[in-house]
């Protein structure tokens, strides 16, 4: 009775891993502008912190940082094209 419920639970686990691989797979075009902007967000974070510890708001903080990954973007596109 228990190695029943083992293997049911494997098969269960293995259906749900299946089922996540495929949902991220076609959901991947929407989920990418997600995963960029929570890793921008995860990785500016600190440096918003620094600006605010030196008297800036987090407003202008946050203003500078986007103008500054904005201007980044561009000069990188305009090197490649």
């Amino acid at each position: 009775m228990n190695r029943d419920k083992n293997t049911q639970t494997v098969y269960f686990v293995i259906v749900g891993v299946l089922l996540a691989v495929v949902f991220f797979y076609f959901s991947r075009r929407v989920l990418t502008p997600f995963i960029i902007a929570f890793a921008l967000a995860y990785l500016l974070d600190p440096v918003t912190d620094r600006l605010e510890s030196l008297k800036i708001s987090r407003t202008l903080a946050v203003l500078f940082l986007m103008v500054g990954v904005f201007l980044f973007v561009t000069g990188i596109g305009l090197l490649i094209f």
